[in-house]
């Protein structure tokens, strides 16, 4: 069983005086949103979501959600913070993870249930300049492929094995 903890820490700004982020003037967030590669902007669709599973090997949406959204709550729509302007400024713009409770994030352990290489990104700090919040996580020993979204079967470890010490 693969276990991961997620703590997210963007109190740097405090040390770091310029406003060069996203989002509300002095505050920095962190989420994370998974990729189809670690170079590109645009998060996966719900339903594409591999690096985080339910036990079925379906899509987890609570847990997506969860690193996504940073448990933000309350928030406007997109017509609302276009209409009010300022949008970065706009405390409830949740898609600048402008309500989030804190800089401070702490998702627990999550069991990772799917094997692979996992390309992920922030959307927040992430606007095409001097920013670029991208990474890679690599799961090893999950009950599922990433990449076929199907369970791993014993028979396909035992030949993996044989071709590989034959």
């Amino acid at each position: 069983m693969q276990m991961i903890g997620f703590i997210f820490n963007g109190l740097v700004q405090i040390i770091i005086i310029r406003n060069d982020g996203q989002g509300t003037a002095g505050t920095d967030r962190t989420n994370i949103v998974q990729t189809n590669a670690r170079n590109l902007n645009i998060g996966r669709k719900l339903s594409e979501v591999t690096m985080f599973l339910t036990k079925e090997g379906k899509p987890d949406a609570d847990v997506i959600n969860k690193f996504a959204m940073l448990g933000q709550t309350g928030c406007a729509t997109t017509e609302e913070v276009n209409a009010a302007g300022n949008r970065d400024n706009n405390v409830n713009n949740c898609g600048r993870l402008n309500r989030a409770l804190s800089p401070y994030f702490d998702a627990g352990l999550i069991q990772m249930k799917a094997s692979g290489t996992f390309s992920y990104m922030c959307t927040r700090n992430n606007n095409f300049s001097n920013r670029s919040h991208k990474a890679q996580l690599i799961v090893r020993g999950g009950q599922f492929n990433s990449a076929l979204g199907k369970s791993i079967s014993m028979a396909m470890v035992i030949l993996a094995a044989l071709v590989f010490f034959y």
